[in-house]
């Protein structure tokens, strides 16, 4: 604006000087009448300037004052960072505008339709809600994390913890979560591409009261730990039944993890061990085959007596639209049982490995979180979201000692247990998917089904997933 009225001077500078230039010039030529006329136009040209000029000075003095006048009353700003921001992204949320403190809520609901078939008999076919959970999570300062996990179907807590986030390299929990083992286990639930869980999750610990210092080190999360003590007793929700701990431990390397080269970027490896000392009562426990049916169960009076210890190792590879899966665990038992007025003691092996692919045939990106198709579900615009396809296998040795022994439940004796699953997923949207699960099931030794004895078995589940 300044730079206007600068140039408004100058014009009227050079109309003077022109002016007088003009007006010797026709001094020279003309009478003296001739040359007042002119100098009064000139005069009058130089105050009309003068009077623009004065004009625009004027105005750019409002412009200059308006923003203090409508500058906001003092602590307008600081009143502006406690206003809370709410809205939804992979949950519903309540923040202040600063993020120091955040409220937040999840939930995740699976209904299923099972019918299974086995020879001449089978078990009864039903619908059944497997997994109704809400989560409410408080995150205060960026540092600390509270989180409550209910399950409203079996009316029972599954996650409470606190969680002090120190840097990526050192956290510390404590509360009830999962023990750290498997990578099927430690997968969240949702974001599984079957609909139940290989048979080597009989053999992970699952949920336990305990401390854990876990984190992550180097760009691209190359190195991961989970370090913790545990109870040792995932069905006591909140005491011990006795004063013997577990220790847990798992390590994830991330070889190319730093690497532009999307082909291994996500490939890892892991190894997880656990070990502890327990005298727990396990008579009535069930192991259960891919269709979530039981196939196994300890016998009466049974207890899991002296130390029990785990080693599993893991592997992981999204590609693409792929992901390929293989785990192995081993487990060590010593069990006990009444025998008369005498105990039977005896340490026994178990061993479970899985393996698993699948591929995602709309081409989206395929990670270890919940399918995302490129575009929900809009038939009006041609949207259709996602299709991928898996098939598992999976294979369970119970020593038999276990059975010669008498630890297991008559009629539920397999041996070598073997599951095939093959399964089609409809990614409808990122929080909703349809499955379609085809499980067959062998046995190595005769079990009890409906009270015929069966060698194998089929079983086709129908599930719908809704995350919010």
């Amino acid at each position: 604006m300044r730079k206007k009225i600068s140039a408004g001077l100058m014009s009227a500078t050079l109309v003077l000087v022109a002016g007088i230039v003009c007006c010797g010039s026709v001094a020279a030529q003309t009478p003296e009448e001739s040359m007042r006329s002119e100098f009064e136009e000139l005069k009058k040209v130089v105050q009309e300037q003068q009077a623009q000029i004065e004009a625009l000075t004027r105005k750019l003095d409002e412009i200059i004052r308006q923003p203090a006048a409508h500058q906001p009353p003092a602590g307008a700003a600081e009143a502006k960072k406690l206003e809370p921001t709410s809205g939804y992204k992979d949950g519903f949320f309540i923040k202040s505008d600063d993020g120091n403190m955040e409220l937040r809520l999840n939930g995740w609901l699976r209904t299923q339709y099972r019918s299974w078939s086995a020879g001449q008999t089978r078990r009864d076919d039903t619908f059944a809600i497997t997994n109704g959970w809400t989560t409410l999570t408080a995150n205060l300062y960026k540092r600390h994390t509270a989180l409550l996990n209910y399950d409203t179907v079996a009316s029972r807590l599954i996650d409470a913890f606190y969680n002090l986030n120190l840097s990526p390299a050192f956290q510390v929990r404590i509360g009830r979560f999962k023990e750290p083992t498997s990578l099927e286990d430690m997968t969240p639930t949702s974001a599984l591409e079957c609909l139940s869980g290989s048979l080597l999750s009989n053999l992970v610990p699952g949920r336990d009261m305990g401390l854990m210092l876990h984190g992550k080190f180097f760009d691209g999360d190359i190195l991961g730990y989970q370090a913790g003590i545990f109870n040792g007793d995932p069905v006591t929700r909140n005491n011990d039944s006795n004063s013997d701990k577990d220790v847990a431990a798992r390590l994830v390397l991330r070889p190319f993890g730093a690497s532009e080269n999307t082909t291994f970027k996500n490939m890892q490896f892991g190894v997880s061990f656990t070990d502890g000392n327990q005298d727990i009562a396990i008579a009535g426990n069930t192991f259960a085959d891919e269709s979530s049916a039981a196939f196994f169960t300890w016998g009466a009076g049974v207890r899991a007596y002296g130390d029990r210890s785990r080693l599993g190792f893991e592997f992981g590879w999204p590609i693409g639209p792929c992901l390929f899966r293989a785990e192995h665990m081993a487990t060590q038992q010593g069990l006990r049982r009444s025998l008369g007025a005498t105990w039977l003691d005896e340490d026994v092996e178990m061993d479970a490995w899985s393996l698993q692919g699948s591929w995602i045939i709309t081409g989206e990106q395929k990670l270890m979180k919940l399918l995302e198709p490129a575009q929900p579900i809009d038939p009006t615009a041609g949207c259709w979201g996602c299709l991928e396809l898996v098939a598992r296998y999976s294979e369970i040795d119970l020593d038999n000692d276990i059975f010669t022994g008498g630890y297991a439940a008559a009629g539920m004796w397999p041996g070598d247990t073997e599951c095939t699953t093959i399964g089609l997923n409809w990614g409808l949207a990122k929080q909703v998917k349809l499955s379609l699960n085809y499980v067959h099931s062998e046995f190595e030794e005769e079990i009890t089904i409906e009270g015929e004895p069966e060698d194998d078995e089929d079983a086709v589940l129908f599930g719908v997933q809704v995350v919010y």
